[in-house]
């Protein structure tokens, strides 16, 4: 019976004072990590929903065209539905993605641009044949093929949730997406390429110490009150 009247006193004085027992319960923390390895189509989109709520998130546009004198073609990334990719040329692996990194809309990865010429010879001279390339892309690095990370932003009102895309891309543009990823908890910068979450799990806060000194007080003077009326 004095058992019973132990937790019963606090549990009852809990209710009176309309105060709840606080329970420690561990947030969602974990960084949403996706094996793609789909390659750009020339001149379809490919889109992606990163966060699995059926609005895409990610745009990647290449197009390639050749004709008798040359050839050129571009690739763009770009943020959908509010979300946003970073400015600038591939992030290494380690590099970190938060709000601190430039981001827009979209960005030119790819500009590629090649054009050749035949000889020909006059009555009094021949001029020689020859060709050009130009690599204008934020990510081109001339003849070389390049393997990086894009980072990007979701938006969700005032919070942003970052990831990254380990894209390898040719020199002409043409790209596979290996994988992407973002972590889950709101505006928590993640490394480039990282796949464990470093986000701490959040615990609901104990009661405060006034709400237990209350409680505890109005046990004490339920007990007294059960002392006198056995008297």
């Amino acid at each position: 019976m004095s058992n019973q009247i132990r937790y019963s006193f606090p549990l009852k004085a809990a209710a009176l004072l309309g105060t709840a027992m606080a329970v420690s319960t561990p947030a969602s923390a974990s960084i949403i990590h996706l094996s793609l390895n789909q390659y750009t189509p020339n001149g379809i989109p490919l889109t992606i929903d990163v966060n699995g709520d059926s609005v895409n998130d990610l745009q990647f546009s290449y197009s390639y065209y050749s004709h008798y004198y040359g050839a050129y073609s571009d690739l763009y990334a770009a943020g959908r539905g509010g979300a946003m990719v970073t400015n600038g040329g591939p992030l290494a692996s380690g590099d970190m993605i938060d709000a601190v990194d430039s981001f827009s809309y979209s960005n030119h990865l790819a500009d590629y641009d090649y054009n050749w010429w035949s000889g020909s010879c006059g009555r009094w001279s021949c001029s020689p044949g020859g060709s050009y390339t130009s690599y204008a892309g934020s990510w081109n690095q001339g003849w070389s093929a390049i393997n990086g990370y894009l980072g990007f932003a979701l938006v969700d009102g005032t919070d942003q949730f970052f990831g990254w895309a380990n894209i390898s891309m040719s020199a002409s543009g043409s790209a596979l997406i290996r994988e992407v990823a973002f972590e889950s908890c709101a505006n928590t910068g993640i490394a480039a390429g990282q796949t464990a979450s470093s986000c701490a799990p959040a615990e609901v806060p104990e009661p405060a110490p006034l709400a237990l000194l209350a409680i505890g007080a109005a046990g004490v003077a339920m007990m007294r009150r059960r002392r006198k009326q056995s008297a």
